[in-house]
């Protein structure tokens, strides 16, 4: 008669793997530069000339001909100087 052992599989490890601390530092220092990356390259499609352009736009849109006309008249006249029209 002969005994037969049943042996489990070797599962894996239920442990996260865990990082080096060299490995953590460095993975945080990618991550902090690309966040920076973006940061700067979001300030710099907000700048102020573009911005203003947005909303000197918006504005204009909602102004009507004979405003937009007479406010063009003010500022060439500010310009320019007197101007006969």
């Amino acid at each position: 008669m002969s005994i037969l052992y049943i042996v489990p599989k070797k599962t894996p490890s239920l442990k996260p793997k865990t990082e080096t601390m060299d490995q953590e530092i460095k993975r945080l220092r990618e991550e902090n530069t690309r966040l920076l990356r973006e940061n700067e390259e979001l300030k710099k499609s907000l700048t102020p000339p573009k911005m203003g352009q947005a909303g000197g736009n918006a504005r204009a849109e909602k102004l009507s001909a004979n405003r937009r006309s007479e406010i063009a008249r003010i500022a060439a006249q500010a310009r320019w100087g007197k101007m006969t029209a």
